[in-house]
């Protein structure tokens, strides 16, 4: 049984450093291309004796996970109403609560008084910390300020939104540095830092560097796993290192993170994963 990666054209830079890996492994690369309103042909997909790892968008990972094993992104896994009852004690916004978006601007006022509740800011100058439920994220999270928030509100393009759809409000939060880590099997397999104050950066670390760090988060890890391979992005804080969400391996940027180490490390346990099933 071979691998064959399936990487996503016209995407991210790094998918050709996942192509030199797969060439220095020994791995095959397939190149696909997501177009919108497209059907996808399969056919030439999932030969006999063939495994498959994918790498790519969310648009096309949901296209392809009915028919392709190998594309880590169970999205039911990834929403917080899921991951946020078995990690919640690691959360960076532990305190918060959920509301169906169509009800979000009736009640707005409401919203902040019940953070004003637990963070102590004065409702009339506060800000409150909005993101989607769902992990295919419908925005991108973000904050919503109470002097201005019909234009805040607006700026969600909210008309896009069901109204059934679950979001969650927590109060701001300072963080110093953002933090993903890869995991396969509960191991930290990559790692990198992608934001620095606010600013895009990319590095990686070492548990020498910073062993409490490593094993925070090899106790999330080990606490609970959406699938055996996903990526934790980990917020520093002032009052230490704190979980800002889970998400998709297949669908998760790499960053600086050991690109070699990463495929070598996924081909083997999707290898071994599939001949048990076999």
């Amino acid at each position: 049984m071979s691998i064959t990666w399936l990487l996503e054209k016209n995407l991210w830079d790094e998918s050709l450093s996942i192509e030199r890996a797969c060439n220095t492994l020994g791995y095959k690369v397939k190149w696909l291309e997501y177009i919108p309103f497209s059907n996808l042909d399969f056919s030439n997909i999932q030969p006999e004796g063939e495994t498959y790892i994918f790498h790519g968008s969310l648009n096309l990972a949901k296209k392809l996970r009915p028919h392709v094993k190998g594309v880590y992104c169970d999205l039911k896994q990834f929403e917080c109403t899921t991951y946020y009852n078995y990690l919640g004690q690691f959360l960076l916004n532990d305190e918060y609560f959920m509301f169906p978006f169509g009800e979000v601007k009736r009640n707005y006022r409401l919203i902040f008084e019940l953070l004003e509740r637990h963070s102590g800011f004065i409702p009339t100058y506060a800000k409150a910390f909005i993101r989607p439920n769902k992990g295919d994220k419908l925005f991108t999270g973000q904050l919503i300020e109470y002097e201005r928030f019909d234009k805040d509100f607006e700026n969600l393009n909210y008309h896009d939104i069901d109204a059934s759809e679950i979001v969650v409000f927590s109060y701001p939060k300072i963080i110093d540095m953002e933090y993903r880590f890869i995991i396969c099997d509960k191991q930290i397999i990559g790692n990198s830092v992608y934001r620095y104050r606010g600013e895009l950066a990319s590095f990686s670390l070492s548990r020498q560097q910073d062993p409490v760090l490593f094993d925070y988060v090899e106790r999330i890890a080990n606490t609970w796993q959406p699938e055996p391979i996903f990526a934790i992005d980990i917020a520093k804080t002032p009052h230490g290192y704190k979980l800002l969400e889970i998400n998709s391996f297949s669908c998760s940027g790499l960053y600086d993170a050991d690109i070699l180490n990463i495929v070598q490390k996924v081909s083997e346990f999707t290898l071994k994963e599939n001949s048990y099933e076999d």
